[in-house]
C-alpha cells in the first residue's frame, strides 16, 4: 500500500511537471492553454461596448436596456440579492467582470447565506483568479440537498487550482455523476486524476468521452498527455497529431518522454505556488470586503498550463441575461 501511494505521488508530480513543460513550449501553448484545461472558466469573448447609454442618440440593445433597469433596481436597494445578481449577470455579459464582482461582493456583506448569490459570486471570483475566495464561496453555494453540477464542478476546479487534487477529484466525480453528458466535466476530472497520480483512470475516462462523440481537440490533447505520462509514446503522438501538426505532436511527446524519465522524490510533496500557499486564511465575507478595495483583476500569469477548464464551472450562464420586466 505504501509503495502504491508513493507511486501515485511520484506520478502526480511528474504529471504536474509535464503539463507545465508542455505549456511553456511554443507549439503546445495553443493546444494546452485556454483550450485544454486547468483553466477553470473560459472567459467570454470580448464584448462590444454595449453599456446602457443613449448619449448621441445611439440606440440601446436589449442587453443595454436590461443592464440599465437592473442597475436602477440595485441602486434602490443594494441589499436586494436578486437585483444584485441580475445586475451582475448583465454586467458580466457586457464584459464588465470587475464591476460585476464588486456588486456581488457588496451584496454578500448583507446576505452571506444566500446560496444563489454565493454561486454567482464564487464562479466570477474563480474567473478572476481569486481562487481561495472562490473555493470558500462555492462551498457555501454547494447545497447537498439540491446539488447543482455547475457549482460542484466549479468547486472541484477551484480546489484543483489550489493544488488540492484529491479533494478536487471527489467533487468532479460528483459533478460527473450529476451531469454525465458534460464533456468539459470529464476533461476536468481526467486532468485531476492525472495530477493526483492516476493517469490510467484519466485515460479510461477520456477514451469514453471520445467514444461518445466528445472527441474535441481538448479531449484528444488531454488523452495524448495521459498516454505519454504512462509511457505510451507512439499512441500519444498519433492522438496528438489529430489536433496539432505531426511535428508539434512529436515535440510534445519528446518533452513527456524526458519528464517521465525523471525520478522526483516521492517523499517531497507538491506545493501550491507561493502566491497561493502564502495567502492568509480568511472567512469569505471578510475576503469579499478586502477584494472590493481594488478595481483591477488579478494579474495574468505568464502562460496557462493544462488545467481545469472553467467553461463548465463559471461561464455556464454567461448568456443568460436577466431581462427587464415588460413595461
Amino acid at each position: 500500500m505504501a509503495g502504491t501511494t508513493a507511486g501515485h505521488r511520484s506520478t502526480g508530480i511528474t504529471a504536474r511537471m509535464a503539463v507545465l513543460a508542455l505549456a511553456a513550449m511554443t507549439g503546445a501553448c495553443s493546444s494546452l492553454s485556454e483550450e485544454t484545461g486547468l483553466d477553470l472558466m473560459a472567459s467570454a469573448p470580448p464584448a462590444q461596448d454595449l453599456r446602457p447609454s443613449n448619449e448621441g442618440g445611439a440606440p440601446q440593445t436589449e442587453l443595454g436596456k436590461a443592464t440599465e433597469y437592473w442597475g436602477k433596481e440595485y441602486a434602490k436597494n443594494p441589499s436586494n440579492a436578486n437585483a444584485a445578481i441580475s445586475y451582475a449577470k448583465n454586467l458580466k455579459a457586457l464584459g464588465n467582470k470587475q464591476e460585476a464582482f464588486n456588486i456581488l461582493a457588496q451584496a454578500a456583506q448583507t446576505t452571506p447565506e444566500n446560496r444563489e448569490l454565493a454561486a454567482e459570486y464564487g464562479r466570477l471570483a474563480l474567473d478572476l483568479e481569486k481562487v481561495s475566495l472562490a473555493a470558500q464561496l462555492l462551498e457555501v453555494a454547494d447545497d447537498p440537498m439540491r446539488p447543482d453540477w455547475r457549482v460542484v464542478s466549479a468547486r472541484g476546479a477551484a480546489l484543483a487550482k489550489l493544488g488540492r487534487y484529491k479533494d478536487a477529484v471527489q467533487h468532479l466525480e460528483r459533478a460527473n455523476m450529476l451531469a454525465p453528458e458534460q464533456v468539459a466535466v470529464q476533461n476536468n476530472l481526467a486532468l485531476a486524476y492525472a495530477m493526483n497520480g492516476e493517469p490510467a483512470k484519466a485515460e479510461g475516462l477520456l477514451r469514453q468521452a471520445v467514444a461518445r462523440g466528445g472527441g474535441s481537440a481538448k479531449t484528444k490533447q488531454n488523452l495524448a498527455l495521459v498516454l505519454g505520462l504512462q509511457g505510451k509514446y507512439d499512441e500519444a503522438t498519433q492522438v496528438g497529431s489529430t489536433v496539432v501538426s505531426a511535428e508539434v505532436a512529436r515535440e510534445n511527446t519528446s518533452v513527456l518522454r524526458q519528464m517521465v524519465k525523471l525520478d522526483p522524490k516521492a517523499s517531497q510533496p507538491f506545493t501550491a505556488p507561493p502566491a497561493v500557499a502564502a495567502a492568509p486564511v480568511q472567512s469569505w465575507p471578510a475576503q469579499a470586503q478586502a477584494q472590493t478595495q481594488t478595481q483591477a483583476p488579478a494579474a495574468p500569469v505568464a502562460f496557462k498550463p493544462a488545467t481545469i477548464d472553467n467553461t463548465s464551472a463559471s461561464s455556464w450562464d454567461a448568456t443568460v441575461v436577466s431581462s427587464a420586466p415588460a413595461r
